[in-house]
């Protein structure tokens, strides 16, 4: 039978300790399956704090970042895939303040917006990331190229207006 004494409290302890171990080794390789996920997705995607801190990007946010460079450095001179980690997404905002205020408000979340960078169009779906308690600890913003669907639309538009 279970032992009462502490030789049977090590036991506990230590079952609890194996239950612990393996419950954080779970959590682990989902983590690790994620961030593989996330990285090797073909969608564009950055990962950004609470305070609005790009840091981290997929390898398609980089390619995106890299096809469109000269756009991107009509907004900010300095942009490159070896510095955009660490820099904030005010980069991209004519008003930053409404774009905070608008993704703190988790009403208005997951976010949908159209930005202009450069000559480029860019479609931007953002959703919040949330700890254990639900409190936002950050946003995946995910990038879609859209300049040249825009530009057709353009065009569609002023054809059909004839």
């Amino acid at each position: 039978g279970a032992r009462k004494d502490e030789i049977g409290e090590i036991a506990n302890a230590l079952e609890t300790l194996r239950f612990d171990l393996a419950v954080a080794d779970a959590t682990m390789v989902q983590s690790v399956m994620q961030g593989t996920a996330f990285d090797a997705s073909s969608a564009a995607m950055m990962i950004v704090d609470h305070d609005f801190r790009i840091i981290h990007c997929n390898k398609a946010q980089f390619k995106l970042l890299d096809a469109k460079i000269e756009e991107f450095r009509k907004i900010a001179p300095d942009l490159s895939s070896d510095n955009i980690v660490g820099k904030s997404m005010d980069v991209f905002h004519k008003l930053p303040e409404r774009a905070r205020a608008i993704l703190r408000d988790p009403k208005t979340l997951p976010y949908h917006a159209d930005i202009a960078v450069g000559e480029g169009r860019f479609g931007l779906d953002v959703s919040e990331i949330t700890d254990e308690t639900g409190t936002q600890i950050g946003f995946v913003v995910e990038w879609r190229d859209v300049t040249a669907l825009r530009m057709h639309r353009a065009l569609l538009d002023v054809i059909e207006a004839r």
